[in-house]
């Protein structure tokens, strides 16, 4: 089987990259993910028109400095934009850290039944990083 993939790279002229050199492998955490169970607003806008904000409801299950995993999602209208959007997360008071805020970008979703979504942040404010960070002492 070995040979029969290297005959095809080579025969297509492509490099063969061992499995250890790939993306995949190589990628670490930049910060420790921590589990939550926060109910939160999900505002969805397309980059081409902020104001069109619309919003919708979403569970955030775990949480760090970088981004969130979001599940359960919602949207009042039922939809999500058709070209780049942008994701604006909010979580009430009565969280584990508190009221707090962030906006982002979806990095992978997912549907099994329900809509889920990585976020990654693109704005945070530092006193919403810091409370993020409160969770490592925790």
């Amino acid at each position: 089987v070995e040979d029969v993939k290297l005959i095809t790279y080579q025969a297509l002229g492509m490099e063969r990259r061992r499995q250890e050199d790939s993306r995949v492998n190589r990628y670490k955490r930049q910060w420790p993910r921590h589990p939550v169970n926060m109910r939160g607003k999900l505002g969805v806008y397309p980059i081409s028109a902020p104001s069109e904000l619309s919003w919708g409801s979403a569970i955030v299950k775990n949480i760090s400095q970088g981004g969130a995993f979001v599940s359960d999602i919602s949207m009042s209208n039922r939809t999500l934009p058709a070209e780049p959007f942008r994701i604006l997360l909010q979580v009430e008071a009565v969280s584990p850290i508190g009221e707090w805020g962030a906006t982002g970008h979806i990095v992978h979703m997912q549907s099994n039944g329900t809509l889920n979504a990585g976020v990654q942040f693109d704005e945070v404010s530092a006193q919403n990083l810091e409370k993020i960070a409160a969770l490592d002492a925790a």
